[in-house]
């Protein structure tokens, strides 16, 4: 069955890149990094590369094809996938696998000439020695044995993308949840401690206390990772109110201390981010874990780029921790 022959072809491409990937990435960073969309080991980019410039190349369309013809197409059609592959994942996910931005000769980050050159060269490499060897190890295999390990490839593929998309979908919604309480606590919080300095200090106490609590029965319907933040939350405001209502106590008549206060709220605001970070951090799966350091830029606002990436290096921070023990 010549369909489930291109499909175990696919997988089999797909399974190159990725370990082309993981090496140069590796080499790149000095650190193991398992690259690609999808938590199993295949990189579907380079399979349908690989699918598409063996049948143009090969000899099944294209004919008496040049070196110099070759890389060209090769050049020109990897620009092509690469560029739509990743405009389409961020459309889709909101977020971007790989960034030439800082690679001379780029197009909005999406590709770049030298990986565009680099691609030629592999398209050569594909025709002249892969898609041959490939082609080689698969000919002896029976209609049977080549259907039955399409079907079970396309199920391990869909189920891969199944979980991958669920690991992206949760993964942001627990970044974003942390970015806007983290926002809407500090906000509240400050806001009744300006208060308290033309009020009495008691009454506003009670203010911070109701307005954490509002924003914990909003939290029950959040994702797992995120429940525990509500106690977190009010034990970091409990101490952040008790530091300035002992400030207030010694010196209520400072027209100064609103904007002290003020100076101190950045700091403070990252503590407590920090604080919800670790929580998070904990309760990662494996599929989770590999999105978030296999993903170079959340696109979905730069606070939610900027969140992911502050809780990357915490888990970083807690994996460093858990191998020391």
């Amino acid at each position: 069955m010549i369909v489930a022959r291109f499909f175990v072809w696919f997988l089999i491409f797909s399974f190159m890149g990725w370990i082309y990937e993981s090496i140069y990435c590796t080499v790149k960073s000095h650190k193991w990094e398992n690259r690609g969309f999808l938590f199993g080991p295949v990189c579907p980019i380079y399979g349908i590369g690989g699918i598409v410039c063996s049948l143009l190349f090969s000899g099944i369309y294209l004919k008496n094809m040049t070196n110099l013809e070759i890389f060209i197409y090769s050049c020109i059609g990897s620009a092509i996938l690469e560029y739509t592959t990743s405009w389409v994942l961020e459309k889709v996910f909101h977020a971007v696998w790989w960034d030439y931005s800082e690679i001379p000769l780029n197009i909005n980050g999406r590709i770049c000439l030298p990986a565009t050159f680099g691609f030629g060269f592999g398209g050569l490499l594909v025709i002249h020695y892969i898609f041959p060897f490939v082609d080689r190890i698969t000919s002896n295999i029976g209609e049977i044995s080549m259907t039955a390990m399409a079907i079970i490839g396309a199920g391990v593929i869909s189920a891969d993308t199944a979980v991958t998309i669920s690991a992206i979908t949760g993964l942001t919604q627990n970044v974003q949840t942390i970015e806007e309480n983290v926002n809407l606590q500090m906000e509240a919080l400050y806001a009744t401690i300006e208060g308290s300095i033309k009020g009495s200090i008691k009454g506003t106490k009670n203010k911070v206390v109701q307005t954490t609590d509002v924003i914990s029965s909003t939290m029950k319907v959040l994702p797992h990772t995120v429940k525990e933040l509500p106690s977190t939350m009010k034990d970091f405001s409990g101490n952040m109110y008790a530091s300035f209502a002992e400030k207030l106590h010694r010196n209520t008549s400072d027209e100064n201390y609103l904007e002290e206060m003020k100076k101190e709220e950045n700091s403070k605001r990252e503590e407590y981010t920090n604080i919800a970070m670790k929580n998070v951090a904990k309760f990662l799966n494996k599929s989770q874990k590999h999105v978030l350091h296999s993903v170079k830029k959340f696109t979905n606002t730069s606070k939610t780029h900027r969140a992911a990436q502050q809780l990357k290096l915490i888990e970083r921070e807690l994996k460093r921790e858990k191998n020391k023990k």
